[in-house]
């Protein structure tokens, strides 16, 4: 990456806090990046009422220089006066340039920091920023104390939720999060020192097992094994260390020994999630088998199994392992429980959970989002050599594309769910697995996607509006937290909270985007019957074009009359919950030849 970073300091900022928080934030976001072998090349940019080149990008090849010209900014730098836009302007025109040592090919990122309230010239800001944007250049701002959030998310890339950062004051500028979040931003300045940790079942298949290598695979084929700024350790429960983090330098050799590990590794029928996670810590992340100081550790754990191990000793684990700073991502496959792999991972965030391997594979773009070093490598597709070495089982695959059908267009989508007691709280879950599918391309972080969600048994009870979840990480989440209220089936109140509290414009509903509820049910309505019809034709009168599901029904009326003609483009039926997921392609074709309303996925076979 070539990156500039471009900072102003107002005279609010004192000269102790410019030396005790300023300059270590700035030395935070670069110091692990690979300036010395030329992966990241550094430029320096002043401004106030004018702004100035301190250095750039040609100048200064080695981390030691670009980090001591960082300790050298100075008090007398700051200024009343803010102009972003002649800023922007020095790093369009004299920064990336072939004379200020940009790199043809290479990405070009401007990292801003600033603490003042607006920009005096606030046009030329926000037109400099957008020609940037529009030329390939990724912009990143932070914000401090009393900076403008709304100028400085307007010349921030898209998504803004990813590329605009704001500290309260001085003293948080260089609070992990922060230094974290910037690095997400700039994937050359990922690194990580990674652990995965299997518990797998031995009775299970040789199928499972194939899917499970090649997530495996999936996920460390897209890391920079070979450019050093990935090590990667794999460990069995039962079976101990299969290679340490110091094995395997090449990502060639890293892929190929994924591949040849045979399910003989799962030996254990119960997981020792203790022990486990006291060789994670005393056995992987040691400087020996290939811990790097100042690299961040993370231990991805994928278990089919609860433990069922006393949880104060689980949590004294935990915290030795918070302590170490050890991050922890847990990935439960199967599981009714799961306040033990919740209980495990750092953050809600953290947490994963799939009806089956077979899920496993669709959630890989997640994991990378919350592990940047994890997307540090171009791929154009699997090498044949590293595909797994057992026979593998036949395996029915359709193919996704995106269709050119399916651009450009933006919608304001609601699901509104059947939890009666008829439902039951498995298939419940089967209902929840689905929706992340269907989700699971969608754009939610560009904002192009909002989703809201309700479910009605007796009573009708909101799980979220449309403007509550602007990331795709934190409404899975809000999914797998949604509880199964049992009880009867009011689908008439249901549609009448959708259509006269959900999409209004307090809770997130767009003016100019359509909307599209799509219904989920396994049975007809023995509240408020008669009302269902009505409460059905009302939504659709104003707009909402809903699609109606329904799962082992033997009478369909009901259903016939919630959908939006014509029925055999938005009426679907399926015999049991665990066919939902077939389900997809059909919905998918149904709304992209409608009226282009989702341009995340078509499916074909």
């Amino acid at each position: 990456v070539d990156l500039a970073i471009v900072y102003h300091l107002s005279q609010k900022i004192k000269p102790g806090e410019l030396k005790k928080y300023f300059v270590p934030f700035l030395v935070a976001a670069v110091e692990k990046a690979n300036i010395d072998n030329g992966d990241v090349r550094v430029a320096l940019v002043s401004f106030a009422r004018k702004a100035r080149v301190v250095f750039n990008l040609a100048k200064f090849k080695t981390s030691a220089y670009v980090i001591k010209k960082i300790n050298e900014i100075s008090p007398k730098e700051r200024a009343k006066r803010s102009s972003g836009g002649s800023a922007l302007s020095e790093v369009r025109t004299k920064i990336f340039t072939a004379a200020g040592g940009d790199r043809d090919g290479v990405p070009n990122v401007i990292l801003l920091v600033t603490d003042a309230k607006t920009s005096d010239d606030q046009k030329d800001f926000l037109r400099e920023a957008a020609t940037l944007i529009e030329s390939g250049v990724k912009i990143i701002t932070v914000g401090v104390k009393s900076a403008d959030a709304q100028e400085l998310r307007s010349v921030s890339s898209p998504p803004v939720e990813e590329h605009a950062v704001f500290a309260k004051s001085y003293s948080s500028i260089a609070a992990q999060e922060i230094i974290t979040s910037i690095h997400k931003a700039i994937p050359a300045l990922n690194q990580v020192d990674l652990a995965f940790v299997i518990h797998f079942e031995p009775r299970r298949s040789q199928e499972e097992w194939n899917l499970l290598i090649s997530y495996i695979q999936s996920i460390v084929e897209t890391a920079d094994v070979s450019g050093g700024r990935v090590r990667v350790s794999l460990y069995f429960d039962g079976s101990g260390t299969a290679f340490r983090l110091n094995r395997y330098n090449t990502n060639e050799e890293l892929l190929s020994a994924i591949g040849r590990l045979t399910k003989n590794y799962a030996s254990a029928t119960r997981f020792d999630l203790l022990t486990t996670l006291r060789r994670v810590r005393s056995e992987i992340f040691v400087a020996q088998n290939g811990d790097r100081e100042n690299v961040p550790n993370a231990v991805i754990i994928i278990t089919d199994t609860n433990s069922g191990q006393d949880k104060r000793r689980i949590s004294e684990e935990k915290t030795q392992l918070a302590q170490a700073g050890i991050g922890v991502y847990s990935f439960g496959i199967g599981l009714r429980d799961k306040a033990e792999i919740e209980g495990i991972a750092f953050s809600a965030k953290n947490v994963f959970s799939f009806s089956d391997y077979g899920d496993l594979q669709q959630y890989g773009s997640v994991l990378k989002k919350e592990i940047g070093a994890l997307n540090t490598r171009q791929v154009s597709g699997r090498v044949e050599e590293t595909k797994v070495t057992q026979p593998p089982a036949v395996i029915a695959t359709e193919k996704a594309e995106v269709g050119t059908s399916c651009t450009g267009a933006r919608i304001d989508l609601v699901f509104v769910l059947d939890a009666s007691t008829s439902v039951t709280a498995e298939n419940f879950d089967l209902i929840k697995d689905f929706i992340k599918v269907f989700l699971y391309e969608a754009e939610i972080d560009g904002g192009t996607v909002r989703v809201g969600l309700l479910i009605y048994s007796t009573d009708v009870h909101i799980q979220f509006h449309l403007n509550q979840y602007k990331t795709k990480v934190n409404l899975f989440n809000a999914i797998d937290d949604i509880p199964y209220r049992h009880g009867s089936t009011n689908t008439a109140d249901g549609l009448k909270v959708m259509r006269t509290e959900m999409f209004t414009s307090e809770n997130g509903d767009r003016r100019d985007v359509d909307n599209i509820a799509i219904v989920i049910t396994d049975g007809i309505s023995n509240i408020n019957a008669r009302r269902v019809l009505p409460e059905a034709e009302q939504a659709r009168a104003v707009g909402i074009h809903i699609y109606a599901i329904g799962i082992g029904l033997t009478d369909t009326r009901e259903l016939d009359g919630i959908a939006s003609k014509p029925l055999e483009k938005n009426r679907f039926t399926v015999s049991e919950f665990s066919e939902l997921n077939n389900l997809k392609q059909n919905i998918f074709a149904s709304i992209c030849e409608g009226k282009n309303y989702i341009n995340v996925i078509c499916f074909v076979k």
